[in-house]
């Protein structure tokens, strides 16, 4: 739940996040795709398996 709201800050609002400062990483451009790539391959896992379950009941 929390991938799906921070993907949908990330495409409404446009916010990249540059530097997470709390764990001392720092994202380039195409580190920042990589982390949207990420983001995008969890909420799809996570759309698969909710579907799998309803599918399932």
């Amino acid at each position: 739940m929390a991938a799906s709201v921070i993907g949908v800050v990330l495409t409404k609002v446009g916010l990249v996040p540059t530097k997470i400062s709390a764990f001392g990483v720092e994202f380039s451009s195409s580190n920042q795709n990589a982390l949207m790539l990420l983001l995008a391959s969890a909420i799809g896992y996570f759309q698969l398996a909710f579907l799998f379950t309803y599918i399932q009941n």
